[in-house]
């Protein structure tokens, strides 16, 4: 309730946020108004099948690797931007990329997908890995999505349509 001690917060805040994350918000905060519009789910349908099916399944289409997008249209176009611009932002643990180095010098990325005392097997978009537990040298949780960024460049038409597209009622 005391301004002074809200205003020193938010300037802390953003102080931690950094660079990068203030100019994701301004992107977002630029490409909001465009996603609320009416878009076209035939050419967001296009989209998805071209930028997110590698990774997504929705709709019985795309790949099971990566958040199932069925009944995510709830959160509303404006929440979905925010994942898609930004998919570091909030990233489900399960979902959290680990990169392992094996003692005898492989590298591997992805998100397990089961371990117990001997292996750990990794998942990425090309395979699952089996990796002994005792060949690894170092393990590390990247707290990262594998989801790449750079959607921003579908632009607002083209966010808007995918959107439409995921949001639809169908």
């Amino acid at each position: 309730s005391d301004s002074t001690i809200a205003a020193n917060a938010t300037k802390v805040i953003a102080d931690l946020k950094g660079p990068e994350q203030k100019e994701k918000d301004t992107l977002i905060a630029k490409l909001r108004p465009e996603v609320i519009k009416p878009g076209n789910a035939v050419n967001g349908a296009k989209l998805f099948t071209q930028n997110c099916a590698v990774c997504h399944k929705f709709k019985n289409e795309g790949a099971d690797f990566a958040p199932n997008l069925n009944g995510m249209g709830a959160h509303g176009p404006e929440d979905l931007l925010v994942h898609i611009v930004d998919p570091n932002r909030v990233v489900e643990p399960n979902f959290n990329a680990v990169s392992i180095e094996t003692k005898d010098d492989l590298s591997y990325d992805g998100i397990v997908l089961r371990e117990n005392n001997s292996v750990v097997v990794l998942r990425n978009q090309t395979a699952e890995t089996e990796i002994r537990k005792d060949n690894i040298q170092s393990r590390r949780n990247t707290g990262r999505s594998l989801m790449p960024e750079g959607f921003e460049q579908l632009g607002g038409e083209g966010l808007r349509d995918l959107l439409t597209y995921l949001c639809a009622d169908d």
